[in-house]
């Protein structure tokens, strides 16, 4: 008892000091510990000042002496006791003086690059970071803080890699090729949007396997967001935005974002691409009688979160938005519907509406004139030869005189019943 006494009041004179004078202090509990390891070396004051911690450990290296059997036995003992003296006391050192040991780890990574210095400062904040100790949350934190930052760095440096020897770095660039983009996107509906839970899954199962969807995904996206694919791939994954808002919600809508900053318009082309494709694929499945399909309205749906990506900036917006709806209108033309039908694509223009409360009135005018034109142009189309119905060459889609193309554009993009 009267040993760990006597330890407790080195411990708090050592403080005292510490208090008094940081460095004084320092140095006294390292010259302990280079004594206590059998080192005759001492660090001086001018050392610690002047030279790196890898000058300093050579330093104390050339001063181990091999020592006789009788003071190896004697140092072990001492060890011992220490050890057995210091256990009590040296957790409550470290809590109250962790920030400073935190501090000057975090100091010793950013400053040296020895491979012995940062193996040492590894083991340390290694230690620091173990389940058992009550504190390790603190080393943890700075854990994740050390590897933010260096991940910062390394994408700095690579970044100004990348820049500085573009040219060189050339022969090395290879872009994705198209039949490598459609396995990408294959891949991804198989194994992102296409998942279904096993009845015996447990909970924490379920939380794995969506955790390891959303990696998956994000490694995806951010192939899009640095450019190694085509901004036009991100279709396949926006057209899902609705679907699975609740498991990925968060990581499509930031990429949404993100390829907004980088290409306005080509980000707008993508939003009606992915639209064009839902509405192709529902085509397909059900025939041209789509008003009442549950998927019709989850089309609309996804195209008036889409809308909502346009709600600011309205002038910037404009060039992307006008043509949006240039194309939309286009594709709701193309498809014919065969004799007296309408064109199969028609209905877009109702998922098209979605978008249409962000037009500036000028570009309504302007969409409304296209639309003439296209009207025009249906109705000048040359005729079969044997035809005495004005069938057009090329089956023009052909719409009763009520609910002609402008009508359908006025109660639809112009809102105008």
């Amino acid at each position: 008892m009267s040993a760990k006494i006597a330890v407790e009041t080195l411990v708090d004179e050592w403080l005292d000091t510490y208090k008094r004078d940081r460095e004084s202090g320092f140095l006294e509990l390292l010259n302990f510990i280079v004594r206590s390891c059998g080192c005759r070396g001492v660090v001086t004051p001018e050392m610690f000042r002047t030279l790196q911690n890898s000058q300093i450990i050579q330093r104390l290296t050339e001063d181990f002496a091999e020592p006789l059997a009788r003071e190896r036995r004697a140092q072990a003992d001492e060890r011992t006791r220490l050890t057995h003296a210091l256990a009590p006391v040296l957790p409550q050192l470290l809590a109250k003086h962790l920030e400073l040991v935190l501090a000057q780890l975090r100091e010793v990574t950013e400053k040296h690059t020895a491979p012995a210095v940062l193996e040492a400062a590894s083991r340390a904040l290694h230690a620091l970071c173990a389940p058992e100790l009550a504190l390790r949350a603190r080393g943890d934190l700075l854990r994740s803080r050390m590897a933010d930052q260096l991940a910062d760095k390394c994408h700095r440096d690579v970044t100004d890699l990348l820049q500085d020897g573009r040219a060189a770095l050339a022969p090395l660039l290879l872009p994705p090729n198209a039949e490598l983009q459609s396995q990408l996107a294959a891949f991804l509906m198989d194994h992102v949007f296409q998942h279904e839970p096993s009845p015996t899954e447990d909970g924490e199962s379920r939380i794995e396997e969506l955790h390891q969807r959303r990696v998956l995904l994000a490694g995806f996206c951010k192939l899009i967001i640095y450019n190694v694919l085509e901004l036009s791939a991100a279709s396949d994954v926006f057209k899902h935005y609705g679907k699975f808002y609740g498991d990925y919600g968060d990581i499509i809508k930031e990429t949404l974002n993100l390829t907004r900053q980088m290409d306005r318009q080509e980000w707008a082309r993508t939003l009606l691409l992915s639209l064009k494709q839902l509405m192709s694929e529902l085509l397909l499945q059900t025939g041209p009688e789509i008003h009442e399909d549950e998927s019709f309205l989850e089309i609309r749906d996804l195209a008036r979160r889409f809308s909502l990506l346009f709600s600011l900036h309205q002038l910037r917006n404009r060039p992307a938005l006008l043509g949006l709806h240039r194309e939309g209108i286009q594709f709701a033309l193309q498809e014919p519907g065969g004799p007296g039908r309408p064109p199969l694509n028609l209905p877009f223009l109702e998922v098209l509406s979605e978008f249409s409360p962000r037009l500036l009135r000028p570009d309504r005018a302007l969409l409304l004139s296209l639309m003439v034109e296209e009207e025009e142009e249906e109705e000048e189309a040359p005729m079969d030869e044997g035809s005495t119905e004005g069938t057009p060459e090329r089956n023009r889609p052909h719409l009763p005189p009520q609910n002609r193309l402008r009508d359908l554009f006025d109660s639809t993009i112009l809102g105008i019943e």
